[in-house]
């Protein structure tokens, strides 16, 4: 009888600490894709980030000291110049310079800029009405124009003496993101 248990007992405990031990190491493997995927997805967002806050800056230093009345002036410069900066970035849906004021100053999307659009409401420019300084990423809105969904890396732009002259608006399509993230969980089907 001891004989029949143990014949029964043995293969039944050598399959559940294989069991047990074959869940624990996937488990373990599990958690290091995940962990993987999600450093790979924090980088991929902190790239795209910086490559915006270049061009921000970029287009800031293109506005030089010009005040809000004279970059107005620059309208068709600024415009190529926009269109050259983001051509061929996949992330960015369109850049703005809208004025202190509401009013878009140049765009790369259209020539002239519609003047009849009021953007003070906007979260990229009450932030800086507000005295926040340095870049601000907005949470996702929907486009006045275009009708498109977008989020903002805004970025402060001031006039020659210092005083505020508007903002720098890069807007990023949030579908770039998720495709990004969509790709990353196909190669790992159970992530």
């Amino acid at each position: 009888r001891w004989s029949m248990v143990m014949a029964a007992a043995l293969p039944t405990l050598f399959f559940a600490a294989a069991a047990w031990t074959s869940y624990r190491d996937a488990v373990a493997d599990a958690w290091t894709r995940i962990d993987r995927s999600a450093r790979v997805g924090v980088e991929h967002a902190s790239k795209v980030l910086e490559t915006n806050e270049t061009i921000a800056r970029h287009i800031l230093s293109t506005l030089g000291t010009s005040t809000l009345v004279q970059a107005r002036g620059r309208e068709r410069e600024l415009h190529e110049q926009l269109r050259a900066v983001v051509k061929d970035i996949p992330q960015i849906q369109s850049v703005w310079i809208i004025g202190a004021d509401g009013r878009a100053v140049a765009t790369n999307r259209v020539f002239p800029v519609p003047r009849d659009v009021d953007f003070s409401d906007r979260e990229g420019l009450t932030v800086y009405q507000a005295g926040v300084p340095g870049p601000y990423v907005t949470s996702p809105q929907i486009g006045r124009i275009t009708k498109e969904p977008f989020f903002d890396l805004t970025t402060r732009w001031d006039g020659p003496d210092g005083t505020w002259q508007g903002a720098v608006w890069v807007s990023l399509h949030p579908r770039y993101f998720s495709d990004f993230y969509d790709g990353l969980a196909e190669d790992e089907p159970a992530l």
